[in-house]
């Protein structure tokens, strides 16, 4: 495999890190959720992880991109609203 796509298989289980913790922190402020609801319903998109490596890591250059900014994107809309 070509280096780009190690790298992009990278960049893109970083952000989806991060867009689960944002995520995770969102549920957790809810009036009336304890922080073990939060984590168990947060949990269940830790499987788009691997999918989303597997995606990236075998699609064009044009997809992986597209697979890259899309979490992007939304990391920074989150984090712009909190």
């Amino acid at each position: 495999m070509e280096w780009w796509r190690w790298v992009s298989a990278g960049v893109v289980v970083v952000l989806l890190v991060i867009l689960q913790l944002l995520w995770f922190d969102t549920l957790r402020d809810r009036p009336g959720w304890s922080v073990r609801r939060a984590g168990a319903r947060s949990a269940v998109t830790l499987v788009a992880i691997p999918i989303a490596i597997v995606l990236v890591a075998f699609s064009p250059w044009w997809v992986a991109a597209v697979l890259i900014a899309v979490p992007a994107v939304a990391v920074i809309t989150m984090g712009l609203a909190s």
